[in-house]
């Protein structure tokens, strides 16, 4: 799914640690250890599409609609979440007088008028393309409707980065817990050599859900507040989960995630 931010400060990419230094690892040793995590997961909408402000144009009309208040950018990363319903609710919509199956609907029609004009977060696409250099298999779980998702993606020339993409049956977005076990089923792998990739607490929910490793990136659709008291690994954007890969490729698999200190890039979480 795609929404955005609070009232709250979120810092910008420059007031990250800048971790590139910090995960430097000469090729051969990073070939190696990457191959020590089997899999990378990695969500669609917020994390490798930079796609929030599509959804707060989309939601706009809807609230425009209703009389109800717009919302800020600021505002969709406070309030977006999971299930989708309940957040609609918080910006106001009543669902005793109309049909939330209608509205969502009426939103993806929305939202595909703005989506095309979406690019890739920075780094993005130079991210799959090292981790397929790595030999690392990856495949994507999106909360977003299937056809959807093979469209979006293709459309953009990442489809031959995955094996496989795992969207949902609707366009309510739910929850990605059921695409996410039927997707462990069809890529053969312990969830704990699995490392999921996303950018909101749903996500991080999933991943705990499912038992595979998580790591969120920052700057999504939702702020950077939200994700912090999480215990999950919190980076700039996709060119440092390669970082993180080649970092700790070879963690145990009894450690879930590496122990964070001051100088990693952790955005205050362990």
């Amino acid at each position: 799914m795609k929404l955005p931010h609070s009232n709250t400060h979120t810092p910008t990419h420059s007031q990250f640690p800048d971790t590139t230094e910090r995960f430097t690892s000469h090729h051969h040793v990073a070939k190696i250890r990457a191959r020590m995590i089997r899999h990378i997961v990695w969500d669609w909408n917020g994390t490798l599409l930079d796609d929030a402000s599509a959804c707060v144009s989309a939601l706009n009309i809807l609230l425009a609609q209703r009389g109800l208040p717009e919302v800020s950018i600021d505002e969709y990363h406070r309030v977006f979440g999971f299930p989708v319903q309940e957040y609609y609710i918080t910006l106001g919509f009543d669902f005793t007088k109309e049909d939330w199956t209608a509205l969502a609907r009426d939103f993806h029609q929305q939202y595909a008028k703005f989506a095309h004009q979406c690019s890739l977060r920075p780094d993005a696409q130079g991210a799959l393309a090292k981790l397929q250099t790595l030999g690392m298999p990856m495949s994507m779980l999106s909360a977003s409707e299937a056809s959807i998702l093979e469209q979006t993606v293709g459309e953009r020339g990442l489809r031959g980065y995955f094996r496989g993409l795992y969207g949902l049956t609707d366009f309510f977005a739910r929850s990605k817990a059921e695409a996410g076990r039927n997707m462990l089923n069809e890529i053969c792998e312990d969830a704990d050599d699995v490392l999921m990739v996303g950018d909101t607490v749903h996500d991080f929910e999933v991943a705990t859900a499912l038992g595979c490793r998580c790591i969120l990136v920052s700057g999504g659709h939702q702020a950077g507040s939200r994700l912090e008291h999480l215990g999950c690994t919190v980076v700039n954007g996709p060119a440092d989960v390669v970082d993180y890969v080649t970092e700790y490729g070879d963690t145990p698999k009894h450690m879930k995630q590496p122990p964070m200190n001051a100088d990693v890039n952790s955005y205050g979480q362990g």
